[in-house]
């Protein structure tokens, strides 16, 4: 179970998401995990007709590592930063490819371990490891990776978890299925979330329609168009959104031709 060690005051920073001021006395662990479960809530629970069904039951309690698997452009960055943040725990520290960037394996090592290093002298806190697959270097093709700050990562959490249980750290990471399947990293993590793809007409639909770009005419004609070309599509939530933004600098006339060739690229 991931752990950590005694509390202690700490400064915010860029990394940090909503964070209480650390001289407010936080409410003791039993009381947030009966007060305030780890479960969808909010905004969430608005996107889960859009992004499938998920088991609610994974994040019933904070001690748990957690792991978030899916295809580019899924939502699963913006998924794990909201259940974070909604998690009212005091302190999370996001980390993505961008905070390593420039820095060679040794560096990104040295990093990792001050990283961890740090929040484990926290009573409670989160850590989210954004796009793993790119902080360890895989494309997805051969045995293109740094296996050194791999095993670095694994080992921290092995690490972590093995604190006293009177603390906690959470870990919260992000990967592509492809990666987390390739290096068998299911088993560093105490849970895995799938999130899954866009692949309904109806949730597409869903979607269009709540970012008010076609009228209801407009609409009814994308769909009947989106069923003609195929029953079934296979398209990130974000990728989704990517592509009406775009779609919003079409002239008029050309908006709804322009989505629909943008979705049918994504059909089964």
């Amino acid at each position: 179970m991931p752990t950590g060690a005694e509390a202690s005051n700490h400064s915010t920073d860029d990394n940090e998401v909503d964070a209480r001021s650390t001289n407010e006395k936080p409410p003791s662990d039993s009381k947030r995990m009966n007060d305030r479960p780890f479960i969808l809530d909010g905004m969430l629970n608005s996107m889960l007709p859009h992004i499938g069904p998920l088991d609610l039951s994974l994040y019933a309690f904070f001690s748990a590592y957690f792991r978030y698997v899916g295809v580019r452009k899924s939502g699963k960055s913006c998924l794990a930063a909201l259940i974070a943040k909604n998690s009212d725990i005091s302190i999370i520290k996001i980390y993505s490819p961008d905070d390593f960037l420039g820095m060679d394996e040794a560096a990104k090592v040295a990093k990792l371990k001050e990283i961890f290093e740090e929040l484990s002298q926290l009573r409670l806190c989160i850590l989210l490891l954004d796009d793993l697959e790119m902080l360890i270097d895989y494309w997805g093709f051969g045995d293109r990776y740094s296996s050194i700050v791999l095993r670095t990562i694994i080992l921290l959490l092995r690490k972590t978890a093995q604190k006293p249980s009177s603390n906690r750290l959470i870990v919260i990471a992000t990967v592509t299925s492809e990666c987390a399947k390739y290096l068998s990293l299911r088993d560093c993590f105490t849970r895995t979330i799938e999130v899954p793809v866009l692949t309904e007409v109806a949730h597409l639909m869903a979607v269009i329609e709540d970012s008010n770009i076609f009228d209801k005419q407009q609409c009814q004609a994308l769909a009947n168009r989106l069923e003609k070309e195929s029953k079934k599509y296979l398209i990130g939530i974000k990728q989704l959104l990517t592509d009406i933004e775009l779609t919003k600098y079409c002239p008029s006339e050309l908006r709804l031709p322009t989505l629909l060739q943008q979705i049918c690229y994504c059909k089964q």
